[in-house]
């Protein structure tokens, strides 16, 4: 990735007060399309000297979305901005993942989708807690083409690789807990 992009990131942390650790998670929401299961959001990382960003879903999928039976409240999407010290490494279905370790991490704070209807309302209520909201893959082996049923809120990572990399980069920055950033799209002018 380029120079360029690199700094407008780190800017963007400087702007919004953010520490700049060794190695910084964020991801980048689009929000059109939600309601139909479309995978347009962007994750990464930076440090000093790379950036990585990659194909993912910062949003549940339509059909945890839809589903009141599994969702009783509404279906829980992260809170856009600065989420401090809320992953470490752990397992997520019976794999290596960042997650939300209530034992050493903070709670991740969000919005919980009451009417079902994917857009945030003044009546959806903001939550703080523990819910299992991690940063994991989809398939293990192939590029998946549509949410499904692999994130109910999670962050997650389209390619199997590009998964399989960011976790390598995480392991190698020697970091025990992780943050995390959630832009909008509309605050990202060049990524």
């Amino acid at each position: 990735m380029s120079n360029k992009r690199l700094q407008y990131i780190k800017q963007k942390y400087r702007e919004n007060n953010i520490p700049i650790m060794n190695f910084n998670l964020f991801g980048i929401r689009d929000e059109s399309g939600m309601s139909k299961d479309v995978i347009n959001d962007k994750l990464g990382f930076f440090t000093v000297d790379e950036l990585f960003i990659c194909q993912g879903t910062t949003d549940p999928s339509v059909y945890w979305t839809t589903s009141s039976e599994h969702n009783k409240g509404g279906t829980f999407h992260l809170l856009d901005g600065y989420h401090k010290d809320i992953w470490t490494f752990g397992t997520h279905k019976g794999y290596k993942a960042i997650v939300n370790d209530y034992k050493k991490c903070q709670p991740t704070k969000g919005w919980r989708d009451e009417n079902y209807n994917f857009t945030r309302d003044e009546k959806d209520p903001i939550v703080c807690d523990y819910f299992g909201i991690n940063f994991h893959r989809m398939n293990s082996k192939s590029i998946v083409k549509k949410i499904g049923k692999y994130s109910s809120g999670c962050q997650v990572v389209q390619r199997p690789n590009d998964f399989n990399y960011i976790m390598q980069r995480a392991q190698d920055s020697e970091q025990e807990i992780f943050s995390y950033m959630l832009f909008k799209l509309s605050e990202m002018e060049i990524v």
